[in-house]
């Protein structure tokens, strides 16, 4: 099963719980959820830590989050639906039994507190920062 394969799924047409499937944290702080709801796989970037003002190299803006390859507006409803989508993800039997040596937390422990940090990011200063500086937001 290919974890990181996204379809081309609507934001709206999720509903109900979904599901994490993996998750990678790159440089400059990139966080991407590959997640499950319904059958239907989409995927979730935030790019926390960046401080220049144009986009990086694959076009991703510091400060952006995205919804597939979709950069999401700052304050938008679409924000808030992902931030929504987020609060009540859920970690695939798949994930618990490939990260559960990594951590002496509990796996939930281990989503929660990486979700969590995300959503506080979308919800911090810096977040409106990084879309003034970019000029996403004025």
């Amino acid at each position: 099963m290919d974890t990181n394969k996204t379809n081309s799924v609507k934001l709206y047409k999720i509903s109900g719980e979904s599901k994490i499937t993996n998750f990678s944290l790159l440089d400059n702080g990139r966080t991407s959820f590959y997640c499950e709801n319904q059958g239907e796989k989409f995927w979730v970037r935030a790019v926390i830590n960046g401080f220049e003002d144009k986009p990086y190299k694959e076009g991703y803006w510091p400060g952006g989050l995205y919804f597939n390859e979709e950069l999401i507006e700052v304050h938008s409803g679409k924000e808030k639906r992902i931030i929504d989508i987020l609060s009540k993800i859920k970690a695939s039997e798949e994930w618990h039994s490939k990260y559960w040596k990594l951590s002496n937390k509990s796996d939930g422990e281990r989503v929660e507190e990486l979700i969590q940090y995300v959503i506080n990011f979308l919800n911090s200063e810096k977040y409106i920062s990084l879309a003034k500086k970019t000029g996403r937001l004025s």
